[in-house]
């Protein structure tokens, strides 16, 4: 972009853009702000109502379960038929001032399936001591008797007991049933019937819905006049006061109609259409000015894919006749093989660099294809490793084979040569000196997976996906020794996808493991 475009850019994009936004927050912040205070205070207030209903249910239970405690009984048995017909109570229990159970005896057999239950929910607070404190008032005049509530967490949620010390230092006591003491709950609360869909056709200020929800965020009931669309969050939210503060009232607006027009906002309008053709004038300048750089790089892009396309054909006849050469050396013409054996890897190299500028063309103008033949697998690949066996044992990089995939299959050669040659020239420029680096194949149903790893220098957690990417190289102190385009791996991960699988970097510990798919 050259600099007459950028000044342009600037004074009529980014400047009207700036100002329409400072027109329009200036405009709209205070209304804003008095509606959402107004919205969250009436909220407040509806929760806080329900909250004072639920707390006068929550104390009205106590009331109910004291009277039962303080009336005098002689045995635990007495004790179990006192409180055997109340709803809310799901299981009495007795301690004795040393904090002994009584009731259910745990050694008395056998226990009825609801004391073995009891005993089970209760086993963390009665292995933790005496958890029932006074709630002694401190002032002159206070009950010498102390009571109150006690909660904690099982697996199905919040358990809850009521609880009342004797003058002996006993504590006598009944765990609720939760389920009534929730149906209690839900019998003073609205009942209007929710509707699965919004009413278009009334007021929608009125609109609102509430939700009564566990500590795990489970809904135990709701009423209103809509459902709220998923994820939609909330307007107000009030934990519950008392012995039901684990659970939560949260309360949902509908959409409020916006304020009528005003010559403010009239004049804004203004002030945005005028933004708007004026960002409609810099686009058709931008728009010229970037189809004529489109079509710069068009031809720049076609003409490297006509070189590129031009030096396969001398490049092909190269390495053959290298190939040759190499033949016909003697064995005592170790200099001369060695030479000859330079020349072919890097003929071979600069093929996979030319392959992948032409498979690179072809996917961005998205003609690249497959041609799958009847082939095998490991014999593929063993030929592939005899072509980087010369360069790895040059850098002391060792490799090693394993294969499983000796029956013949259905895929494309060219790509699987493509996408290894690549992998295997990261491990040539990156792993290093000494490095050991495996192939392993495998045939699994309709599928052959191809693992290559090193133990080499590895991969930073922060670029496993990044190096995917078209022209992402490695920070350069990582990569300042290897030269490279850095389409490579994108090229690979493009043909394994068309070929029906996927290219992925696996976690490891140590160096670097690419696992390739391929359907066949």
């Amino acid at each position: 972009m050259n600099r007459r475009l950028s000044v342009v850019l600037a004074l009529v994009v980014i400047a009207p853009v700036v100002l329409m936004i400072w027109l329009g927050l200036r405009s709209v912040r205070l209304e804003q702000e008095q509606v959402e205070r107004r919205l969250e205070t009436a909220a407040a207030r509806l929760l806080s109502q329900h909250d004072a209903d639920l707390l006068q249910v929550a104390e009205a239970i106590e009331q109910e379960i004291l009277a039962l405690l303080s009336e005098p009984v002689d045995t635990p048995d007495a004790q179990r038929a006192l409180v055997w017909g109340n709803r809310f109570i799901r299981q009495p229990f007795y301690l004795d001032a040393d904090g002994t159970l009584l009731v259910p005896d745990a050694s008395r057999e056998p226990l009825v399936e609801r004391e073995r239950y009891f005993l089970e929910r209760t086993a963390a607070w009665r292995r933790a001591g005496d958890v029932f404190v006074s709630e002694d008032p401190g002032h002159e005049g206070a009950e010498a008797v102390h009571r109150g509530w006690y909660t904690w967490f099982w697996e199905d949620g919040v358990q809850f007991v009521i609880w009342k010390r004797l003058e002996d230092g006993a504590v006598r006591g009944v765990e609720l049933d939760p389920y009534a003491l929730l149906a209690e709950m839900i019998a003073v609360l609205p009942h209007n019937r929710l509707a699965h869909e919004r009413h278009h056709d009334a007021d929608e200020q009125d609109n609102e819905y509430f939700a009564l929800r566990d500590p795990r965020g489970d809904l135990l009931y709701a009423w209103g006049s809509f459902v709220p669309e998923n994820g939609a969050s909330p307007w107000a939210v009030r934990s519950l006061s008392g012995p039901l503060g684990a659970w939560q009232l949260s309360y949902y607006g509908g959409a409020f109609a916006p304020p009528g027009l005003t010559p403010s906002a009239v004049g804004l309008f203004l002030v945005i259409a005028g933004v708007v053709l004026v960002m409609i004038t810099a686009l058709v300048v931008l728009l010229r000015e970037q189809g004529r750089a489109i079509r710069e790089a068009r031809q720049k892009v076609s003409f490297v894919n006509q070189v590129s396309h031009e030096l396969k054909t001398p490049l092909t006849n190269i390495c053959m006749y290298t190939e040759l050469i190499a033949e016909r050396l003697g064995e005592q013409e170790t200099k001369t093989r060695q030479y000859t054996g330079i020349v072919l890897s890097e003929s071979r190299r600069l093929g996979r660099m030319i392959h992948n500028v032409l498979s690179f063309g072809q996917q961005g103008r998205g003609t690249l294809r497959l041609q799958k033949t009847l082939g095998i697998v490991d014999e593929a690949i063993e030929q592939i490793l005899a072509h980087f066996q010369p360069v790895m044992e040059q850098k002391q990089i060792h490799l090693h084979f394993v294969g499983g995939c000796p029956e013949p299959v259905r895929f494309d050669r060219d790509a699987l040569e493509q996408i290894v040659g690549n992998l295997l020239t990261n491990v040539e420029k990156y792993a290093g000196e000494g490095t050991v680096v495996r192939v392993c194949t495998q045939h699994e149903s309709d599928r052959v997976i191809v693992d290559i790893s090193d133990d080499g220098v590895g991969i930073p957690a922060q670029y496993r996906n990044d190096i995917f990417k078209p022209f992402f190289r490695l920070d350069e102190r990582l990569t300042q020794k290897a030269s490279g385009a850095g389409i490579g791996l994108s090229i690979s991960r493009e043909l394994a996808r068309l070929h029906g699988g996927d290219l992925v970097l696996l976690p490891t510990e140590k160096g670097a493991c690419f696992r390739l798919t391929l359907a066949v």
